[in-house]
């Protein structure tokens, strides 16, 4: 089966099963969170773009949050 054609079928339940399995550290559809990186963000002298600004509040969330278990780094 065509990878189009499988998504087409199946990509509904795909993302269901995905969203339903994962839980991810941050979520641009529903920020939560993040409001004192945004806070620090602001304070940067010089602004970064959206997607960036979007990027450092996911990575600060997930290094420097409390109650997160440590996030580990591997080189290969």
């Amino acid at each position: 089966m065509e990878l189009r054609k499988f998504l087409d079928k199946f990509g509904v339940q795909l993302a269901r099963a995905i969203d339903a399995s994962l839980s991810p550290v941050y979520n641009l559809m529903k920020p939560s969170g993040v409001e004192q990186f945004n806070q620090k963000i602001a304070l940067l002298p010089k602004k970064p773009f959206h997607v960036q600004a979007e990027i450092i509040k996911g990575l600060s969330k997930a290094l420097y949050v409390e109650d997160r278990k440590p996030v580990q780094f591997y080189l290969c």
